[in-house]
């Protein structure tokens, strides 16, 4: 099973991989922040992995 999801991450375009991150971005902040900082500490967290 395991090394289906393996497969699938090699198998992801650059652009599904940037999705797949700002939706972990997005996920995370949800259970870290209140509702008016979601997006912005979304945005630092995206930044800060992808630099």
């Amino acid at each position: 099973m395991k090394e289906k999801s393996e497969t699938k991450d090699l198998a992801m375009t650059p652009k599904e991989q940037e999705m797949d991150l700002r939706r972990w971005c997005v996920e995370v902040s949800v259970k870290i922040c209140d509702k008016e900082s979601i997006i912005e500490v979304a945005e630092k967290l995206y930044k800060w992995i992808t630099q």
